[in-house]
C-alpha cells in the first residue's frame, strides 16, 4: 500500500512489531541499512487497551515523606 507524502517526510512506514526489540530491529538492522535513508524517526502508537489501567497495574499513590 503507497500514499502520497508531503511535509518533511519522503516516506512513512507503518510497521506492527511484537516488541521493543522488534521494532528495534527493524529500524536499525533494516530500515537504517537501506541505500539513501539518511535519519529515521520513530513513532509508537499505543492502543487504547493498553493505556487503560488494570487492577494489577494500577499505582497506588505515595504520601510525601514527612519532613
Amino acid at each position: 500500500m503507497a500514499h502520497a507524502v508531503t511535509g518533511p517526510f519522503d516516506v512513512i512506514v507503518f510497521a506492527e512489531v511484537l516488541d521493543l526489540t522488534g521494532l528495534s530491529e527493524l529500524v536499525l538492522a533494516r530500515i537504517q541499512n537501506v541505500e539513501g535513508v539518511q535519519k529515521t524517526q520513530t513513532a509508537v502508537v499505543v492502543t487504547p487497551e493498553v493505556l487503560r489501567p488494570s487492577s494489577s497495574r494500577t499505582r497506588k499513590s505515595r504520601s510525601p515523606d514527612p519532613a
